[in-house]
């Protein structure tokens, strides 16, 4: 049985993870334009949903790393690089090949085309739903050298609020994704870094985290727009739409940390879910689109139905059901179980279990 700690944990993963999957599956429905008389009810929920649950998972990794690693030191951090380029580097390729090979196969029936060439940008420029991986990565390379740089956790979290406002400050895109996403979300990571640090007490109160997450519910309509959207999603935004887009994000991982603690935590069946979605929230997350899409595309172009009931709960079902019957297999299996975590099987230097929302 897992402590309290690791519990909640895992249950806020599988929250997480869910929304994710469920988002895809939105998404999916709006680029393929089925269901144009929802429109507007599906934008709005996949802009709720986008509004804090990738901050969330960034907020959970760093928590995770400010419990279990020492500031960073030049030793340090070149060990933090090794790791990180084998627990994520590793399922970053493996997983982008894999999936990006189906995709091509399947080019004629997915909404978007993929460009071969596309195997080439991934190393700079990663497709789909693996830009989390690579920004996790970039994210702990660099917070691991400001920490060096500066020794103030405080001061460290400042600069990460400057960097995010800076291209809405001087409307300007970053070219680089690898500094680009670290600027978008390494304050989420760093907040739950300082949080791990500073004030884990805090913790124990959620109803404290109650009462400010719950201004994540006037926040959420006063904020809904365009821009706001375009923020939530990391895109170059005005900068009150970005500003926005941070408060939703913290007041929603607040709301949710409190849902988790007072709902999931006390009720037996929440807590068996969600803490089992957690325990596979890495191969979900590597897994659920393509068996999603699959499940839409056998329903609208072989079976001809566009029953959005139908649809939305077969692909959750799929996106989630199949990606946990892989993991159970990697279980069992130590050539698959490599291809997730392949720190396992090669020589590293000694950690805790996770330190990582999604285990790498």
């Amino acid at each position: 049985m897992s402590s309290n700690r690791e519990q909640w944990l895992d249950i806020a993963k599988g929250f997480a993870i869910l929304l994710v999957v469920l988002g895809h599956v939105l998404i999916g429905f709006l680029t393929a334009e089925m269901y144009p008389q929802y429109t507007n009810g599906l934008n709005y929920v996949v802009y709720t949903i986008y509004s804090f649950h990738m901050p969330l998972f960034f907020a959970i990794s760093g928590y995770l790393y400010g419990r279990y690693e020492d500031r960073a030191t030049p030793e340090k951090a070149k060990e933090v690089l090794i790791k990180k380029l084998i627990r994520l580097g590793i399922p970053f390729v493996l997983f982008s090949w894999i999936q990006g090979l189906l995709h091509l196969v399947l080019n004629k029936y997915t909404n978007r085309y993929f460009d071969p060439f596309r195997f080439i940008k991934m190393y700079a420029s990663p497709f789909d739903q693996f830009w989390f991986i690579y920004a996790l990565l970039a994210i702990f390379i660099l917070i691991a050298r400001m920490e060096i740089a500066f020794r103030k956790d405080a001061l460290i979290f400042g600069i990460l609020v400057i960097l995010k406002c800076l291209p809405s400050l001087f409307n300007v895109h970053v070219p680089l994704p690898f500094v680009e996403w670290f600027m978008a979300y390494g304050l989420y990571f760093y907040a739950g870094t300082l949080v791990a640090r500073h004030a884990q007490p805090l913790l124990k109160h959620p109803f404290l985290m109650g009462l400010a997450g719950l201004t994540y519910l006037p926040l959420n309509l006063l904020f809904y727009n365009e821009n706001t959207m375009e923020a939530v999603r990391g895109n170059l935004a005005p900068l009150d739409a970005t500003l926005a887009s941070v408060l939703l994000a913290f007041s929603g991982i607040l709301l949710t940390l409190f849902v988790v603690k007072t709902l999931f935590l006390t009720v037996r069946w929440n807590n068996a879910i969600f803490s089992w979605l957690g325990m596979f929230s890495f191969e979900i997350y590597l897994l659920h689109t393509m068996p999603s899409a699959a499940v839409r595309i056998v329903l609208q172009k072989l079976l001809h139905t566009n029953n959005l009931a139908l649809h939305l709960s077969a692909a959750m079902i799929v996106g989630i059901l199949f990606p946990v019957l892989i993991g159970w297999w990697a279980r069992h299996n130590k050539t698959i179980d490599f291809m997730f975590y392949p720190g396992k099987y090669l020589k590293l230097p000694k950690r805790p279990k996770t330190d990582s929302a999604l285990p790498a």
